[in-house]
This record gives structure tokens, C-alpha cells and sequence, in this order.
């Protein structure tokens, strides 16, 4: 009986311990956004009037650019929208143009390199740590290491099977800053569009099953979302309008392949 009530006062102090622990979390995580807040209220009330790239931001929002006419949420919209793009410049020694604000409390942002000519959207976000901005961004994996990773497979392709004329639209899944991206480390969803080059349709299914295992590592599930058109169709089409190619049923044949990082290879023509 002793026993059992020593377990009982054990399991009762685990979970009050559990419980003040989840306490602790939540009322940090309030103390934060209260900081955050008064933060942004005194940017708002120490700021008198938009420079230059505040005013075209309001002005692509449809908002006046008398910061006196705006109101404090619009203000402060206007301030971090500037801070985030200034970080992204600075940090990546090159012009960015802004595309929209998202208003979480703390503020985040989408934007694009202005000499991306694919014209890639990345986002960028503040984040209040108790005693000041912390900046974060997705460019160097949404740009950079997706470009790298193309190289990659490009390379793959010019050894391999050179009689191929293709395209490509890569997503990093997964890759920390500043990680040089390899086929070993690599989180990768990569559409490709080809030019009908094979008479037997089997033969895409043994291209994608070696381009595919090469995409294999011990990490990640990768895979290959295949598009075959036509080469009339093939000569028009690019990375901007392949989808609307897809909406429109005008493709050969659509494959998806995909390997696990087990190495379980999976194979699925779109019928």
C-alpha cells in the first residue's frame, strides 16, 4: 500500500512538474509578444514620415504615403516591410523587390532577387528574441541551393543522356544555411519537363529509374514529377507556363518516380 502511494505522489509530481514547465513556456511565449508589441509601438511613435522605399510599398498596396494619413498597423507594416528587405540586401549583396506582407505579430515578408529571372518568390521574417529583431530567410535554399542542386543534375544529365532536351522547376525541401547542397544531403521535389525523344514509352521509365536512384541518400524521400510533351508543344513551353501545359492536357505522358531513403523506388504513369 506504501508503495503504491509513493507511485501515485511520483506520477502527481511529474505532471505538476509538466504543467508548470507548459506554464513557464506559454508565459514566456506572452512576455515575448508583449515585448514585441511595445517594440513596434514606439517604432510607429519615433517615426515621423516613409523614405522613398516605404512610399513605393504603400503605393503597390493601394495606401496613402503620408504616414500621417496610415494607420498604426499599416505603419508599422510599412517600417518592417523596409527592415526585412534591407537585411535581405545586405546580407546577400544585391536588390530585392518586395511582393507582399504577411501581418503575423512579429512580421514576415515575400520578396524576390531582381536578378532571379525566374522570378522566385522567398520569405523573409523577423523574430523577437527579448532584446531585438532576429532576421530569417528562405532564399538561400529556395535560390541558391536550388540552382546548385539543378547544376548538379545537370551534370548527371550531360553525362548520361545528353539526346535529351529538358527543363527544369526544382524545390529544395530541406537544407540548413549555408550547407553546401549535395545528392547526399539533399530534400528535393524536381519537375521535369521533356521533349518527346523516345519511341517506347518504356524507355522513360528506365531513365527515371536511374535519374531517380541517383537522387537517392539516406536522409530523404526524393522524387521526380515527370512531364513529356510533344516538341511543338516542348518549343513553346518554359518554366513561367508549363502548368498552364498540364491544366490544358496537353502533355504525352506524365510520370512520377520516387525514391525513399530506404531506397524503395516507386514508379506511376498519370493516366
Amino acid at each position: 500500500m506504501k508503495n503504491i502511494n509513493k507511485k501515485i505522489i511520483i506520477l502527481m509530481m511529474i505532471c505538476l512538474c509538466m504543467l508548470c514547465t507548459a506554464c513557464e513556456s506559454s508565459l514566456g511565449e506572452e512576455i515575448l509578444e508583449e515585448q514585441e508589441i511595445l517594440m513596434a509601438e514606439r517604432m510607429v511613435n519615433t517615426t515621423t514620415e516613409l523614405n522613398d522605399r516605404q512610399k513605393k510599398i504603400m503605393e503597390k498596396e493601394g495606401l496613402p504615403q503620408d504616414y500621417d494619413k496610415l494607420t498604426d498597423r499599416q505603419k508599422e507594416a510599412a517600417i518592417k516591410a523596409d527592415m526585412l528587405l534591407t537585411y535581405l540586401e545586405d546580407k546577400y549583396n544585391k536588390e530585392f523587390a518586395y511582393i507582399s506582407y504577411m501581418e503575423t505579430y512579429e512580421g514576415s515578408l515575400a520578396a524576390r532577387a531582381l536578378d532571379d529571372g525566374r522570378c522566385r518568390h522567398i520569405l523573409a521574417s523577423l523574430e523577437w528574441n527579448g532584446k531585438e529583431y532576429t532576421y530569417k530567410d528562405t532564399y538561400s535554399r529556395d535560390v541558391l541551393a536550388a540552382d546548385d542542386y539543378e547544376n548538379l543534375f545537370d551534370e548527371f544529365m550531360m553525362e548520361n543522356y545528353p539526346e535529351i532536351d529538358y527543363f527544369l522547376d526544382v524545390g529544395v525541401c530541406d537544407m540548413d544555411e549555408g550547407e553546401k547542397i549535395t545528392t547526399d544531403n539533399a530534400c528535393v521535389a524536381l519537375t521535369m519537363v521533356i521533349d518527346d525523344c523516345y519511341e517506347d514509352k518504356n524507355d522513360y521509365k528506365d531513365f527515371l529509374t536511374t535519374a531517380t536512384k541517383w537522387m537517392e541518400n539516406s536522409k530523404y524521400n526524393n522524387r521526380i514529377f515527370c512531364v513529356v510533351m510533344e516538341h511543338e508543344d516542348f518549343e513553346t513551353a518554359n518554366y513561367f507556363n508549363y502548368l498552364r501545359y498540364l491544366h490544358e492536357d496537353k502533355y504525352k505522358y506524365v510520370f512520377n518516380s520516387r525514391i525513399t531513403a530506404d531506397g524503395e523506388f516507386t514508379f506511376k504513369e498519370r493516366q
